[in-house]
């Protein structure tokens, strides 16, 4: 089996420790690479490297997560593999309720295709002997010529058989382009780090089940889903049943020893109480009166946002025509990076300059403001790319990774000399800001923004300097 690996290794260029990368010709390698210009090449080397920094190692795995594996062995090869802890009160109790061991496992990516007409998923996966072996004597899986490796049906079924077949020997990760509604393996998706765990308990499946009925968004299920089991695995010795049982008082104590944790965020405690109390209200059905449980107060803090200087230097050291597209529709349309992902090319209203924004948060669609700018942007990369049905699609269909796009914003801040803190989510922000600043009715801006209530909108009146720069401050009337 041909696939494709690039090896790392440790260099020194210009006195700078590096990464150099090295790999078989390949074109689409090469391709890749290419378009992406913080990845360098130093001619008297022959070489491309990056920067031997955390960052740009995540940067490079995620760029070829779909086709190639990243092989760091040779990088810093005698260093040991560290295991992360994630505890629950450990200075106090003394254990973590979970515990993530660092396995030296390879990771396969399954990836949705259209295909003849109908679907196939995808196994990426490196090189390695047992992984091939294991698939092709499955019979479960197809080879496919034109992308060069193992396909099967997709079906939540075809899926769970192909991990209970290799989670012993990898790391099962699903490309963004493929979701799943199937409680059982959503569970073995999110809970093969600690199944090999001594005293491990699941998360019980009607929890997830009930989640999925009342379809609350992937990441709330997510989120839940890691506080739930956190929970129940505090209590070692104690079945499920016991802790279905469980006092209020009892409760109450674990959501303390919760809060005490210094390493624990408010978000993270909040997250607790919520998916605590969705499982005993909901789930369980039992009276559970928390009304009175001390929530953290959240820090009101104000968005990050840009200037208008700032945003013209981002846009312009941009070449890639399909990121400058993307990430400038989201700020001048005031738009969530999932929403920018999601949208098709049927929601361009080009005669009312309006885009229709479906499925947003909390369910919910609306128009928002389409700029004249975005036009000729939009025209461009579809002559370029001519994507079907999502205007920003994947390498296989479907919708463009975020992870990607929020990859590329930061390295344009970077080579902008940008240096304002702020994600690709301060794009939206940054539009909110302008919008006010320009003398643009609150109201509009909440609906533009898609804001249930007009509070939430209110936060940016404290951030315009529009009203601000036409108070004079009285220390202006003091002589020094």
């Amino acid at each position: 089996m041909d696939k494709k690996i690039i090896y790392l290794k440790h260099r020194e260029i210009d006195k700078r420790e590096v990464a150099s990368l090295y790999f078989r010709p390949d074109k689409e390698l090469y391709e890749r690479i290419r378009r992406n210009d913080w990845i360098r090449f130093h001619a008297p080397g022959k070489i491309f490297y990056v920067p031997k920094e955390k960052k740009y190692l995540n940067l490079l795995q995620d760029l070829f997560e779909d086709i190639c594996e990243i092989n760091t062995w040779y990088l810093n090869p005698r260093n040991p593999v560290k295991g992360k802890a994630l505890s629950v009160g450990r200075e106090k109790f003394g254990h973590d309720p979970l515990f993530v061991r660092k396995a030296e496992k390879k990771s396969i990516v399954l990836v949705p295709v259209e295909k003849d007409g109908a679907g196939r998923i995808l196994i990426r996966h490196p090189i390695d002997k047992v992984i091939y072996h294991k698939i092709r004597t499955s019979g479960s899986a197809e080879w496919d010529k034109e992308n060069n490796c193992w396909s099967i049906e997709p079906t939540n079924k075809a899926i769970l058989n192909i991990f209970y077949l290799l989670r012993k020997v990898a790391t099962i990760k699903l490309s963004h382009m493929l979701t799943v509604n199937d409680a059982r393996l959503i569970r073995c998706l999110f809970e093969q780090a600690y199944m090999d765990n001594y005293g491990f308990k699941p998360c019980p499946l009607n929890f997830i089940e009930k989640m999925l009925t009342e379809k609350l968004s992937i990441n709330t299920i997510r989120n839940y889903h890691f506080m739930l089991l956190r929970y129940i695995n505090y209590f070692r010795t104690s079945t499920i049943e016991r802790i279905n049982d469980l006092s209020q008082v009892e409760i109450e104590e674990y959501i303390s020893v919760v809060s005490q944790n210094e390493n624990n965020s408010d978000t993270v405690i909040n997250l607790t109480i919520n998916a605590i109390r969705y499982y005993y209200t909901k789930v369980i059905k039992k009276t559970l009166d928390m009304s009175y449980t001390k929530r953290p107060r959240r820090r009101k803090k104000l968005p990050d946002h840009f200037s208008s200087d700032e945003l013209e230097r981002i846009f312009t050291v941009i070449d890639n025509i399909k990121h400058k597209a993307a990430l400038f529709l989201t700020y001048s349309s005031g738009l969530r990076v999932s929403e920018t992902l999601g949208v098709k090319w049927v929601d361009i209203d080009r005669k009312r300059m309006l885009l229709f924004v479906r499925g947003a948060k909390g369910r919910k669609d609306r128009y928002t403001v389409l700029s004249e700018k975005a036009i000729p942007l939009l025209e461009q990369y579809w002559r370029e790319y001519r994507t079907k049905e999502y205007i920003f699609a994947g390498q296989y269909g479907g919708q463009y990774s975020a992870t990607s796009l929020r990859n590329t914003f930061n390295r344009a801040k970077e080579k902008a000399g940008v240096a304002t803190p702020g994600s690709t989510h301060a794009l939206r922000h940054s539009c909110a800001t302008h919008m006010l600043e320009q003398g643009v009715d609150l109201r509009y801006i909440q609906t533009i923004l898609g804001h249930a209530s007009s509070t939430t909108t209110e936060i940016y009146t404290h951030v315009s300097d529009l009203s601000l720069s036409n108070i004079k401050s009285p220390g202006d009337n003091l002589n020094l």
